[in-house]
C-alpha cells in the first residue's frame, strides 16, 4: 500500500487516482465471514485514508455490496471516516461463482428500499453516497468486477444471471 501511495503521490499527483476498499459490512465479524482473507480493520483504514488524502484528491471509496441480511450501520460509519476524505458506494452482489456458491448473489437495476434508506441516513452524517446499480450489458460482459473479468480472462465459461 506504500507502494502504491508513492506511484499516486509521483503520477496522479492532479488528484484523479480514486481509491476503494471493500468492505460490504459494518461489522467485524460478518466482514471477516465475507472476506476470509486478511483485511484492515476499519481504523486501520481511517489511518491509511488520512495519510493517503490531500486536498484535490477524489474521496476515497468505502465500496459495500450488501448480500441479504448484512449488517450495516452507518453510526458505525461516521465514528471511524471523515465524510471529507470518504464516500460510500453501494452495489449489487455480482453473479460470482462463489457468490452463487454461497447464495449471496443480489444483483439490482434499482437499489432496494433499505439501501436508499441506508443512503438517506449517511447523507444525514455528512457523507457523499453513491448507489451504483448494475447495467445488464455490464455483468453479460462481466466488466462490473474483478472476479469475473479473471473469470472472463481465464476462459471460465460461468454464465452471469442477467437480471430482467
Amino acid at each position: 500500500m506504500e507502494r502504491l501511495a508513492r506511484i499516486k503521490e509521483e503520477s496522479f499527483a492532479n488528484g484523479s487516482f480514486q481509491l476503494q476498499f471493500s468492505l460490504h459490512s459494518t461489522d467485524e465479524e460478518a466482514r471477516r465471514a465475507i472476506i476470509p482473507i486478511r483485511t484492515w480493520s476499519f481504523q486501520e483504514i481511517a489511518r491509511y485514508g488520512e495519510r493517503w488524502f490531500r486536498p484535490g484528491d477524489r474521496r476515497i471509496s468505502l465500496n459495500f455490496a450488501l448480500a441479504s441480511g448484512s449488517p450495516f450501520d452507518p453510526a458505525a460509519l461516521a465514528r471511524e471516516f471523515s465524510p471529507e476524505r470518504f464516500l460510500v458506494k453501494f452495489t449489487p452482489v455480482n453473479p460470482t461463482s462463489r457468490a452463487d456458491k454461497n447464495a449471496l448473489t443480489r444483483v439490482w437495476l434499482e437499489a432496494p428500499e433499505q439501501i436508499v434508506r441506508f443512503k438517506e441516513e449517511l447523507e444525514r452524517r455528512g457523507f457523499r453516497a453513491i448507489v451504483n446499480p448494475a447495467w445488464p450489458e455490464e455483468i453479460e460482459g462481466r466488466v462490473t468486477c474483478g472476479q469475473l473479468v479473471a473469470a472472463a480472462i481465464q476462459g471460465r465459461s460461468k454464465e452471469a444471471a442477467v437480471p430482467a
